[in-house]
């Protein structure tokens, strides 16, 4: 069936772009139904409208939206030939296919960055280069098929493009050798002779004209600041001469030459003098002290200025403390300070922790030197030093090591003289043995030691009793203390020690308990080296029990164990058979001995012994006293088992009556029994699973 479709759309001036799709299928009933998609996109502000007729049956679908323009469109201020643009991209239905810039100055517009209406930037920013020098404004187009929006103005920037350059500053006249001042300044202007402020651009300087056959010195070559301006500031020029001129270039850029100027001869200097006075003050680690003045001068001491980057003055010191020089009162520190070009002296000061009388000296180059004395004195005093080298010598009582001097110092360690009543200086030590200080050698204990008015030092002794590296420390009021330390060693080895802990463990016949460890020691305690062929310590117990010494855990059997020579110490195990506590004893030749116990306790239960015999009584009475039962180690010690032991008769005939199975408690069963049977004599027998049963009771009676 045939269909038709009649349609129109309607929109503003500034463009509607319609679409309409169709497609028909058949309804049935001889029925074609038509459906029409119809998008209308309305460019702008301003409504569309749209309208159709169709035959048959349909349906349709329209959308609007509006092509928005860029916002934000921003330039810089200035610029200097090549300008960038920047702006927000368009927002909303339909988005841009892209943008067009165009620059306007003085209200002719030309395309910008390359674009047009049908060349589009996809991006939001672009460059325009080659910008004529002016006042200009950029506006972004969007564009979106045939239709387009376009942008607010954007802020104006001003460009100015160097082509030459020009003397700011021009040079002055000046002697040989000597910094052309003030500095020589050279700027970039326009082609109509406008400064163009822009950074960044190399300018070179070279000698135009040259009537002196000079070299011109310094840094010939710098980028112009933020203002356009090139600064040459220490620039010479060797050789005297009239008429000279210098020539500025930089690439693609025109050069400039400067207005003559004159160099005049120089005057020769031959040395360096001091034109200030002697000095003094207090020790310091800064340069406190000056301020002193050298000069360059000619042979007859007139004062010559420095030529061209100065004359750098090397200053040094005699002294043997720290020294320091600075071009500034407490300043940083330096080795040199320099006579500026065009001037004759210099200032420095000084500073020196070592109080005396140091000879400073100043030279040049090519120059004679100068000297100049300082005063230095203490600072005030802050500590207590030692000046004495740490002593050594034997454990002792009494004070018998020495003797340690103590300084009272400036913080740089120059003596500073007690005041008057003197400064008390307290003493002390770390040792953990009897310590003793004194005035002089064994001389009455003291704790504290005067530095006397009028002097610095003071000396003391002191004694330790405990071997080792004890550290002393002297300190006054109002003063940091000092330490030191003392080497005191070991007196002559009088005695036998122990220098483990007691020990304990069950009865054995080898020698299981230890290591008991005994040392050669002095009267005070300190251990002894034993001499060449080494000491022999001898070993005994007051044990009843069957007693055993060894060299090692369970080894053989001895009776002594010997310290080797080098060595102070030496080791050996102890067994016994006897549970209870032994006395040790330990002992060597010539020295007295030392006595330890130890804790010997019963060994695993093993078997039963009675206790308390069975005795006589009568038929079917309590045996009294109550015979018991004891559980023993391999040694006959008394256990603590809680073994459940039985008492048994050996005789077949009678009964016995009674409670005949009892738990030990701490190895004892306690048998109240009696017997029925027979008079005659009887013996009884102890068994205990898992232990050996008893030999057979005494015999007894029952009648």
């Amino acid at each position: 069936m045939p269909s038709s479709c009649q349609c129109a759309v309607t929109g503003s001036r500034r463009g509607i772009r319609s679409l309409l799709l169709a497609s028909a299928r058949w309804a049935g009933g001889g029925i074609v139904v038509v459906t029409l998609w119809f998008t209308a996109i309305v460019l702008g502000a301003v409504p569309a409208g749209a309208y159709w007729q169709a035959s048959g049956s349909g349906a349709a679908l329209a959308t609007t939206g509006t092509l928005m323009a860029a916002t934000g469109v921003a330039v810089p201020a200035t610029s200097h030939g090549s300008v960038p643009v920047s702006w927000t991209a368009s927002v909303g239905t339909p988005a841009p296919q892209g943008y067009y810039v165009t620059r306007s100055t003085t209200g002719t517009s030309v395309p910008a960055c390359g674009s047009s209406p049908t060349v589009l930037i996809s991006g939001t920013s672009c460059t325009d280069i080659a910008v004529p020098d002016g006042t200009h404004t950029y506006m972004v187009t969007a564009v979106f098929r045939s239709w387009t929006a376009g942008s607010a103005p954007s802020g104006t920037v001003t460009v100015a493009t160097a082509s030459r350059l020009a003397f700011a500053v021009a040079p002055s006249n000046t002697t040989a050798d000597t910094v052309i001042a003030p500095p020589v300044r050279v700027s970039l202007r326009t082609s109509t002779g406008t400064a163009v402020a822009q950074s960044g651009v190399p300018v070179t300087l070279a000698l135009g004209a040259n009537p002196g056959g000079g070299t011109l010195a310094g840094t010939l070559s710098a980028f112009t600041d933020a203002q356009g301006i090139a600064t040459f500031a220490n620039l010479s020029i060797d050789k005297a001469g009239t008429g000279y001129t210098l020539l500025a270039a930089s690439p693609q850029l025109t050069s400039a030459t400067s207005n003559p100027f004159d160099i005049a001869p120089r005057v020769v200097a031959s040395k360096i003098g001091f034109v200030s006075s002697p000095v003094s003050g207090t020790a310091s680690g800064t340069a406190n002290l000056g301020p002193f003045t050298v000069q360059r001068q000619d042979s007859f001491g007139n004062p010559v200025s420095a030529p061209a980057g100065g004359t750098v003055i090397s200053l040094s010191s005699n002294s043997t403390g720290v020294r320091v020089f600075s071009g500034t009162s407490n300043g940083a520190s330096a080795t040199t300070v320099t006579i500026p070009a065009g001037s004759s002296t210099v200032s420095f000061y000084y500073g020196d922790t070592k109080a005396g009388i140091p000879t400073i000296t100043a030279a040049g180059p090519g120059l004679s030197g100068a000297t100049q004395t300082a005063t230095v004195t203490a600072a005030a005093a802050s500590k207590v030093a030692y000046t004495t080298s740490p002593v050594s010598g034997t454990a002792s009582g009494t004070a018998n090591l020495g003797p340690f001097t103590v300084q009272r110092q400036d913080s740089f360690g120059n003596p500073v003289s007690a005041p008057a009543g003197g400064t008390v200086i307290s003493l002390s030590s770390n040792s953990t043995g009897v310590r003793v200080f004194s005035g002089t050698s064994n001389g009455a204990s003291v704790t504290t030691v005067t530095i006397p008015a009028g002097s610095s030092t003071v000396s003391f002794y002191y004694g330790d009793t405990k071997a080792g590296i004890p550290t002393i420390t002297a300190a006054g009021p109002g003063l940091s203390g000092a330490t030191q330390t003392a080497t005191v060693t070991a007196a002559a080895a009088s005695k036998v020690a122990y220098t483990t802990s007691p020990v304990s463990g069950t009865a054995s016949g080898t020698a299981n308990l230890g290591p008991f460890t005994v040392q050669r020691q002095d009267s005070f305690g300190n251990p002894v080296s034993a001499p060449a062929g080494g000491t022999v310590i001898s070993l005994s117990s007051n044990s009843t029990g069957v007693r055993v010494f060894s060299g090692t855990s369970n080894g053989a059997s001895v009776t002594s164990v010997t310290i080797p020579a080098g060595s102070s110490t030496v080791s050996f195990y102890y067994g016994d058979t006897k549970a209870g506590i032994p006395t040790i004893t330990t002992a060597g030749p010539g020295l007295s001995g030392a006595t330890q116990t130890a804790t010997i306790t019963a060994a695993a239960p093993k078997r039963l012994i009675f206790g308390q015999q069975p005795t006589d009584a009568p038929k079917g009475v309590i045996i009294a006293p109550a015979i018991t039962a004891l559980v023993v180690d391999d040694f006959g010690n008394q256990t603590v088992s809680t073994a459940q032991v039985t008492i048994s008769k050996t005789s077949n005939q009678g009964s016995v009556g009674g409670n005949v199975i009892e738990n030990a408690i701490n190895g004892v069963a306690t048998f109240n029994i009696s017997i029925s049977g027979p008079s005659q004599q009887y013996t009884l027998e102890l068994t205990s699973p898992g232990l050996t049963a008893s030999p057979l009771s005494n015999p007894f009676r029952i009648s």
